[in-house]
């Protein structure tokens, strides 16, 4: 996972021919890597969304941790029946939930504009996280799998 601001500003010689002020852009994403065995470790892509970093959309669900799972998770897919805790470490925010016998650990990443940002679904089997994919539509999640990644 990576986030990266950029601050821009143009050129003094300017070919408009005035000095148009900087320029502020704000990027999270994904760094997929691949082990070679001749070379080691290379990045393999560089996927990432486009952030309005001043304009964090406090308003809506998607955006917060305790908000999405059991929207998601609870309201459409009746996977869970409750959320039992949640825990934050730092900007890593892990919300424990269980139904239909199941327990369940959702793991996010705060950005710093505040966003929420879903990172992993976890399922309890046999006392061991593991990892899984629940989410039928995968925008929800910052993973390969996500449909909006790779076109860039």
């Amino acid at each position: 996972m990576i986030e990266a601001e950029v601050i821009t500003g143009a050129p003094m010689n300017d070919p408009v021919g005035y000095y148009s002020g900087s320029h502020f852009a704000y990027f999270y994403g994904i760094v997929t890597t691949e082990l070679n065995k001749n070379k080691g470790w290379k990045i393999k892509a560089i996927d990432y969304f486009p952030e309005d970093f001043l304009c964090h959309p406090m308003h809506g669900w998607d955006y917060d941790a305790q908000s999405l799972v059991p929207i998601i998770y609870q309201d459409w897919y009746h996977l869970i029946d409750h959320v039992d805790k949640t825990e934050q470490s730092g900007n890593m925010i892990s919300v424990y939930a269980s139904g239909g016998g199941e327990k369940y650990r959702f793991d996010f990443i705060r950005i710093t504009n505040g966003n929420d940002v879903l990172l992993h679904e976890m399922i309890d089997q046999d006392g061991q996280w593991t990892e899984t994919n629940l989410l039928k539509n995968q925008v929800y999640k910052l993973s390969i799998l996500n449909p909006s990644l790779g076109k860039r």
